[in-house]
């Protein structure tokens, strides 16, 4: 399948743009993309994309995205993440424990050509570092890595079975010390770290203890307009939400874990 849809975009025009192409003011893209969001929020991420062109890139999905529309691409759709970049990949707890090594971030995901993830991940990198004072050819190594290793990767997925596939992980290697410190640096990502650094003791906050004597609770943390305190009624909403979106979970989870005995059972050589 691959080679043939070179035909229709070969390899080496995936290193070609064109800005000529381009048909709609950029700043006019973004800010159409921006329509919908919090106002107040707006203003602050407009400051923190003038920082740098990392941080440009972060808020500008949208303008990558409809360059990357204008062009030829392989034919091959998929799932994507939508915003692939350095920094929205994090760690989370397995349930065995184990820290696990992934993308963080699915808002912007959408159906497109594979290989838009893989560009705007690439991209990140060579941003990422050069904001971090790595020199170019450093960045520009650092993408040919991760290209590589993609490559590597996709032919190594494509020999294994597609429920074995859909169990694939990445695990911490106690073993390779750089990726045991970077995945120690990742874990600050996870939800349950997110979610203390965000909140504090309700005493702090000017809330009144409650429940027996020496006890207190934890409770979001305010700091307007980027963090601010749900309504009762924003509240009572979230948590119908959370209750379907759970219900909806554990569902799909008992389907899964279905198909996994079926599956195991269907490959057991002992029959």
């Amino acid at each position: 399948m691959g080679r043939s849809q070179r035909k229709h975009m070969p390899r080496a025009e995936h290193g070609t743009w064109d800005p000529r192409l381009r048909r709609v003011d950029a700043i006019r893209l973004l800010l159409d993309s921006e329509k919908g969001r919090v106002p107040k929020l707006i203003g602050i991420k407009h400051e923190r994309m003038s920082e740098s062109a990392f941080g440009f890139f972060r808020g500008a999905v949208a303008i990558m995205a409809a360059d990357l529309a204008l062009a030829k691409n392989s034919g091959i759709y998929t799932q994507l993440c939508g915003d692939a970049h350095v920094r929205n990949l994090g760690a989370f707890a397995a349930p065995d424990g184990r820290l696990v090594f992934d993308i963080n971030d699915f808002d912007e995901t959408i159906r497109g050509p594979f290989e838009w993830d893989v560009k705007r991940m690439a991209t990140s990198l060579i941003l990422g570092g050069q904001e971090a004072g790595v020199k170019r050819g450093y960045c520009r190594d650092a993408a040919l890595v991760f290209l590589a290793r993609y490559r590597s990767a996709m032919h190594m997925f494509a020999r294994i079975p597609v429920l074995e596939l859909a169990r694939y992980q990445v695990h911490r290697l106690h073993s390779v010390q750089p990726v045991s410190q970077i995945l120690r640096v990742a874990e600050r990502a996870t939800p349950l770290h997110n979610l203390e650094s965000l909140m504090v003791e309700a005493k702090a906050s000017g809330v009144k203890k409650s429940g027996q004597s020496g006890t207190s609770r934890r409770v979001f943390r305010r700091d307007n307009p980027n963090l601010v305190r749900a309504s009762e009624d924003q509240a009572r909403r979230l948590g119908q939400h959370a209750e379907q979106r759970r219900n909806k979970v554990q569902s799909e989870a008992a389907e899964a874990g279905s198909a996994r005995i079926n599956y195991d059972a269907g490959n057991d050589p002992e029959g």
